[in-house]
């Protein structure tokens, strides 16, 4: 039965458009439905063989009410339009669907009209798919991986984060005081919080940051970041990737305390403390080098050949031996006694005694020690 109460005006309008429009009465029974609408129906509903379905509107309108929810479409457009997404027909096309009201001569009636999004509904689902797998696989990565936005909320947080920290990803997303958590101290804080929301190009590498787990333990994440479009949250967000560094950085702050140490120990000694570096051939001296033999720091040439032409003569080949030996089988402990020429020409017989230190590996890369002049001692042993 035609809309009488639809100018007829409006309805060829309706009728010539390539939209998808029908019209109903507040009970949900058809009684307008355009030429894209009919061939929309005979396509979905199989109607090919049935060419006098779309002229049945009572059959059409029953198809309808099997996707949509009649009484709330009716209540929402009462007030404003509704906009749904709707799978209509056996062939399930995706349509953006509007329903609202119009005030007519003798009734109101509801104007139906769709959009087919069927490509782009496909899209979505396709980039939920992807991003399900992106998801997966930053999970199963060995490095903790997170994304903070703008705003400065963390957006993603994958496994290692939390297997790091204690804290799940649903204690940590989109929550504002978690950063307060991790960084408890609110001047460190501050500064980390700077650091790691720079908008810069490029990466940031080695942004290392003390943490506090769930369970109070304080580590060292090593982050490298990236400031970039966010694949699976529209926006930019900065990307982090972090390694747990905690006891690197404890062995390297063990290290910076024993140079201190060592640093103190050499200005305190009045020995002639040695550093030798195995691996690049470079000998370092502290001052007793100076106020025991005379040499000015300034002139003397950091390498183990400087102090290898010192030696007597009759000691060089002997001392080299020995001490060359000593680093090839990497015996811990070496000493040896011989005379070692003074910058104003004489000799000094000296007690020169080393230690080494070898990498996580075994091999020797470090040799210490420390010369001491015994001239005296020599010198009295003699007279006995």
């Amino acid at each position: 039965m035609p809309d009488h109460n639809i100018p007829i005006a409006v309805r060829e309008v309706l009728d010539f458009s390539p939209s998808y429009y029908a019209i109903a009465d507040l009970n949900g029974r058809l009684t307008f439905m355009n030429k894209a609408m009919k061939k929309c129906c005979q396509v979905q509903y199989g109607a090919d063989h049935n060419p006098s379905f779309v002229d049945d509107l009572e059959l059409v309108s029953f198809y309808l009410h099997k996707r949509l929810f009649w009484s709330d479409i009716v209540d929402s457009s009462s007030h404003e339009s509704i906009t749904l997404q709707v799978s209509i027909g056996e062939k399930a096309g995706v349509y953006k669907f509007t329903a609202g009201i119009i005030e007519g001569r003798l009734h109101k009636s509801v104007l139906l009209s769709f959009v087919e999004i069927t490509p782009k509904h496909e899209l979505e689902v396709q980039l939920l798919e992807k991003n399900g797998f992106m998801d997966q696989f930053l999970n199963e990565l060995p490095q903790m991986i997170c994304s903070i936005d703008e705003k400065g909320l963390i957006r993603f947080w994958n496994q290692q984060c939390e297997d790091m920290t204690g804290y799940a990803a649903n204690e940590v997303l989109q929550n504002s005081n978690i950063f307060s958590v991790l960084f408890p101290n609110p001047r460190y804080r501050e500064q980390i919080i700077d650091k790691l929301l720079r908008k810069e190009n490029g990466i940031l590498r080695h942004v290392n940051t003390e943490i506090t787990t769930k369970d109070g333990l304080s580590k060292v994440i090593a982050w490298n970041i990236v400031f970039k479009e966010n694949p699976t949250v529209h926006g930019l967000s900065y990307w982090l990737t972090g390694s747990d560094v905690t006891a690197m950085h404890r062995a390297m702050n063990v290290l910076i305390e024993s140079e201190k140490r060592f640093s103190i120990i050499s200005k305190a000694s009045n020995d002639a403390v040695w550093d030798w570096d195995l691996e690049t051939d470079e000998l370092w001296w502290n001052e007793g080098m100076s106020s025991i033999f005379g040499y000015n720091l300034e002139e003397i040439d950091n390498t183990y050949e400087w102090w290898l032409d010192r030696l007597h003569p009759s000691f060089t080949e002997q001392v080299n031996e020995k001490l060359q030996e000593h680093v090839a089988m990497g015996k811990e402990f070496w000493s040896d006694e011989y005379m070692f020429r003074k910058k104003d020409g004489s000799y000094a017989y000296v007690f020169d005694k080393g230690y080494i230190i070898k990498n996580e590996k075994g091999k020797p890369i470090r040799f210490i020690g420390g010369m001491v002049d015994i001239t005296h001692v020599k010198e009295n042993s003699d007279l006995e």
